[in-house]
């Protein structure tokens, strides 16, 4: 029927931007890691550069 048309649409929409909206905290997430192990890396560089006396 065309209530259950309208019904399956609306849940499609909100299921299709859920699913985007996690893609989203994912990317954001990978981006944090990839931050966050360049950072140790250097961070690392220089300890070994000084000696690891910091």
């Amino acid at each position: 029927t065309f209530k259950q048309t309208v019904a399956l649409l609306l849940f499609t929409g909100i299921g299709i931007l859920l699913i985007l909206f996690l893609a989203l905290l994912l990317w954001s997430l990978f981006q944090q890691l990839a931050v966050f192990l360049t950072a140790l890396f250097e961070e690392v560089s220089i300890m070994i550069k000084t000696g690891g006396t910091a």
